[in-house]
Formats: C-alpha cells, sequence, structure tokens
C-alpha cells in the first residue's frame, strides 16, 4: 500500500499476470489516529524528547506506557527504577503507590523511593550497570544471545525485566551520570534493562555529553519544535 499526499493507491500480484492497479481512491478528509506501537522484548528503550510545549503530554505518555507494561508482563517480571528530579516524586506518585501492594523487600516492583538529587540517581544508574554485568557474566555469558532465550529455559529463576523512568534529562545529571545512562541505553536491552527517558530539549547538557549518542541508542519520540 503506497500512501501520498493525493490519496491512497494499492497494487495486487495476480497469479499468472502482472501488477494489477486498483484506481486511486479519495483521500481521507478527517484526522486519522492510530496507537503508536513499540516492541518491548528485543526491542531497544525510548526517547521522549519534548520542549516546555510538549512537556505535560510526554509525561502523561510516558505514564500511560508504564501501566501498559504493568498489563503486560507476567507478576512479578517487571521492577521499576524512577528519577524525577523536577518534579521531585509527583509526576510518578500513582505508579510508586504500587510499592504498597508488594511485600517483597529486596528486589520489588517499585526501588525504595523516587530518586532525585544527582548523587543518588549516580548511584542508581551504577546499580543498574552492576545488574548488567552480573546477567551479562553470570547468565547470558557465550550460552545465551539475549535475556528472552535465557528465559525461556530458566523458569522460576528468570530474570525480571528492569525499566528505568528517567524524567526531564538531563536535570541533576552531571557528566559521569550521563554517560552512565548512554551505557544503560547500550547495552540494557539485552539483559532486560529498558530506558524511558523523557529529555528536555531547552536543558544545558552535561559537559562533553552527545545527545546524538542517545538519540541512536533509543527509539525516539518527539514533537516538531523538540526535534527542530
Amino acid at each position: 500500500i503506497a500512501v501520498d499526499g493525493s490519496g491512497i493507491s494499492r497494487v495486487y500480484q495476480v497469479k499468472g499476470a502482472g501488477p494489477v492497479p486498483v484506481p486511486q481512491v479519495e483521500p481521507l478528509r478527517e484526522e486519522m489516529r492510530l496507537p503508536f506501537l513499540i516492541p518491548f522484548r528485543g526491542g531497544r528503550g525510548i526517547l521522549f524528547l519534548c520542549d516546555s510545549s510538549s512537556r505535560d503530554v510526554a509525561i502523561q505518555s510516558i505514564q500511560a506506557l508504564c501501566f501498559r507494561l504493568l498489563a503486560a508482563v507476567p507478576p512479578g517480571k517487571l521492577r521499576f527504577t524512577f528519577i524525577d528530579p523536577v518534579g521531585l516524586g509527583q509526576n510518578v506518585a500513582t505508579l510508586i503507590n504500587l510499592k504498597d501492594y508488594d511485600a517483597s523487600e529486596e528486589d520489588s516492583l517499585v526501588t525504595f523511593r523516587v530518586w532525585t538529587e544527582a548523587d543518588h540517581i549516580r548511584q542508581q544508574l551504577i546499580a543498574l550497570k552492576d545488574h548488567i554485568t552480573t546477567v551479562i557474566q553470570e547468565r547470558l555469558r557465550d550460552q545465551y544471545p539475549d535475556i528472552e532465550t535465557y528465559n525461556r529455559e530458566a523458569g522460576e529463576v528468570a530474570v525480571p525485566y528492569r525499566i528505568l523512568v528517567v524524567l526531564d534529562f538531563p536535570a541533576n545529571f552531571n557528566d559521569e551520570a550521563a554517560q552512565h545512562l548512554l551505557s544503560i541505553a547500550q547495552t540494557g536491552p539485552r539483559v532486560g534493562v529498558y530506558p524511558i527517558v523523557m529529555m528536555d530539549s531547552g536543558r544545558e547538557l552535561p559537559y562533553g555529553f552527545k545527545a546524538e549518542a542517545l538519540v541512536r541508542s533509543l527509539v525516539t519520540v518527539g514533537w516538531n519544535k523538540a526535534l527542530a
């Protein structure tokens, strides 16, 4: 199916004959809204690139995505780490309440709190990098190409997926923390660690950090002004 500004044209292949064009139809006159589909298992993390005018809708999109993950992934197979330096946890308040329904003291559904301070953010990123290293060296080794292959055989000891939610990047990120985030974006999906990052295009990046590297490592969703 080919779609352009003038309408929709279809070409069907008929057995024993050449392509048979179907006459063009009138273009749609009304706006059409379709769900935005992104693969989870075996995919990449997501970067929401926004500015001040699109920040609220980006946050709402991330909240909806997190709840969709909760509905799609089996119980006990998902862990969240939230970083919200500007909202101080308010932007994920509904999600952090999930901890009230999780009796696990270790490796719970949601980390102890929403992380907002620069040093705490850096520590959480280092902890996730350590997790990635451990899974690669102790679980995958040279036997499994990714965590999905490993989990199919692991059964009850399957490794849960970990979702790192970062809002208003690069607020409270120094150059070291930004590089940790980039490393997680590049190496995390293989072991089931997926960053969901909202980047404010109006904020100054840490010294030496290139946004292009993060864009290349994640599926990018943006609004026109922010992408300009």
